[in-house]
């Protein structure tokens, strides 16, 4: 079984985390199913620090499991909103994200 469907963002379709398009004015809005949850993931996958998580800008493959369909030559987002995807998401969610995963490993087990 591959890492992507393995991968808690297929199943990640909530409306209240649904990118809602980009806005002319303001802050560039990200999608939470794919940039925010993919790349906290990568994060506690690699066991890297918030800047470091940035070497998304880096690996294609990385790009390509947060949904990219190009490969991408700047950063994808500051290093900082990290710590808004952690507060925006909270601790039921990523919980309920965990509980795929391990359900998602122990399949691939069987």
């Amino acid at each position: 079984m591959s890492h992507h469907e393995c991968s808690p963002i297929r199943h990640f379709k909530r409306p209240e985390f649904a990118n809602t398009g980009a806005h002319p004015i303001g802050q560039k809005v990200y999608s939470a199913r794919i940039i925010a949850l993919g790349s906290l993931i990568i994060k506690e996958r690699l066991g890297l620090s918030d800047r470091e998580t940035l070497q998304i800008q880096e690996n294609p493959y990385l790009q390509f499991f947060l949904g990219y369909t190009t490969y991408v030559d700047e950063e994808p987002f500051h290093h900082s909103l990290l710590t808004h995807f952690r507060e925006r998401l909270g601790l039921e969610v990523l919980a309920e994200v965990n509980g795929w995963i391990a359900h998602a490993a122990l399949q691939a087990e069987r």
